[in-house]
């Protein structure tokens, strides 16, 4: 569980230079109570996210709020959804603009209601891969595949149509398919998930 959490956290904190301003923070409470405002190289828009792991269907685990900088072009705004791990994400343009904290699905929302969709679910090196259930809007596979450290990283879930075409838009390479299941142990894509679940990595070794 703790490896989830973790991978969320690393790239947002260590992005410099000027351009907007955007407040940044990394909270495993309910609020970024303690955010504080970063200079954001050029490029980069303000981003809010909100995680969530879930374990044997129990809500709320872990939450975690972060807020900082990133690549304009490596947004993936929406809600996305990897098994055990949940993220939603916004990004926006103007200078502290992500003042407010973005709300996770509510408990008995649509958001968390099972669908027919079911896709491949992995995140790790060389991870095993298993099967999980989408829901709400959830009507894509996705993968991402990235180095980390030299090594080979690769998250796998489900996700909405308006995340994939975000994904689709990014650097790199990137797959999305609305195949049960076609997202399969082979498939290979996009990095800005696996930098979301990057930054939950950070927070954990403070």
């Amino acid at each position: 569980m703790d490896l989830q959490i973790s991978v969320f956290l690393l790239f947002v904190l260590f992005t410099t230079g000027e351009s907007i301003d955007c407040y940044e923070c990394a909270s495993v409470t309910d609020s970024c109570a303690d955010q504080k405002v970063r200079t954001c190289p050029e490029s980069y828009s303000c981003f809010s996210s909100t995680s969530r792991t879930e374990l044997g269907g129990v809500l709320n685990i872990t939450k975690t709020k972060v807020k900082g900088c990133i690549l304009s072009y490596g947004c993936l705004p929406g809600y996305t959804n990897f098994n055990s791990l949940n993220v939603s994400f916004v990004c926006c343009d103007t200078n502290l603009c992500n003042a407010k904290d973005v709300s996770e699905p509510a408990v008995n929302s649509n958001s968390l209601i099972p669908n027919a969709m079911q896709c491949y679910t992995c995140y790790g090196q060389n991870c095993s891969t298993t099967i999980m259930s989408c829901s709400g809007n959830e009507d894509h596979c996705i993968t991402v595949t990235d180095n980390v450290g030299g090594l080979p990283f690769t998250t796998q879930g489900c996700a909405s149509k308006a995340v994939c075409d975000t994904a689709l838009s990014y650097r790199g390479r990137s797959i999305c398919c609305s195949g049960n299941l076609c997202n399969g142990a082979k498939s290979e894509t996009l990095n800005l998930l696996f930098l979301c679940f990057s930054l939950i990595s950070f927070i954990l070794m403070l």
